[in-house]
């Protein structure tokens, strides 16, 4: 079994401060008062039944976090307060574990294993990154990839936009193409924004996407037969701007 994992690297120094989003502020109160809890963990994992361009999926992986600031906030506290801090980049390491070299009968076993083991690793809200991922190659052309995720900056209804647009980008990497997403009206330090000025009935429009503007669905090639999910807490506390609930990669329950 080989492990290939690169240390996650802060790009940049400008790092921009936002007040926490109400359900933010609950959750980070919660991980004070609990430390050593991973209930807000949450993980997926996406079974890919095709020959895989790694670098191609990496690629995909580091555009997606550059392009939603939920993924690469922390938190910090100021006056006795939860503040979002969003660096301007971060690269989130693609860990890759190799199963093969174990009797095809223990592979899956041992990658579920190491998920569960990776879904208990505790996230540290003040230093990030906020989400883990990991891909193990149980045989030349099949995968499971795994993400776990700090539920104060994802919720299962963001689990639809990621994977959705992980793939979409796949697609026009492993391909040679541009990747052509549509820009994103707000991040969602702009509704944190909002919510707070609302409360001091000061409240500005936010601007919102036109169904015009929601990306198709995704011929990718990077196909799954399996989508799982665990989510230990109910509601939409933060996360990626939600264009549509339907991720690309599901298999039918």
């Amino acid at each position: 079994m080989t492990i290939v994992s690169v240390s996650n690297i802060l790009a940049g120094k400008d790092i921009h401060a936002f007040p926490a989003s109400f359900a933010q502020q609950r959750l980070w109160l919660l991980d004070q008062s609990q430390a050593s809890s991973t209930a807000y963990n949450l993980f997926y994992t996406v079974r890919i039944s095709v020959p895989l361009d790694v670098e191609a999926l990496e690629r995909s992986l580091h555009a997606l976090v550059q392009r939603h600031e939920t993924l690469r906030t922390t938190f910090i506290v100021r006056d006795e307060q939860p503040m979002q801090m969003i660096a301007p980049a971060l690269i989130v390491p693609l860990a890759r574990v190799d199963l093969q070299p174990l009797p095809e009968a223990k592979r899956e076993a041992e990658a579920l294993r190491l998920a569960n083991e990776q879904a208990q690793q505790l996230f540290d809200l003040a230093r990030g990154p906020l989400l883990r991922v990991m891909l193990f190659q149980l045989e030349e052309a099949e995968y499971l990839l795994l993400l776990v995720i700090q539920h104060i900056i994802f919720d299962g209804w963001s689990s639809g936009v990621f994977f959705r647009e992980l793939a979409m980008l796949y697609q026009a990497f492993a391909t040679g193409q541009p990747a052509s997403l549509p820009d994103l009206p707000i991040q969602y330090a702009d509704f944190a924004v909002w919510q707070r000025e609302w409360l001091q009935g000061e409240p500005q429009s936010l601007p919102t996407g036109s169904a015009s503007a929601q990306p198709a669905a995704s011929s990718s090639p990077l196909r799954t037969d399996r989508y799982c999910t665990r989510n230990n807490q109910e509601g939409h506390p933060a996360g990626l701007p939600a264009r549509d609930r339907d991720p690309t990669w599901r298999h039918p329950s």
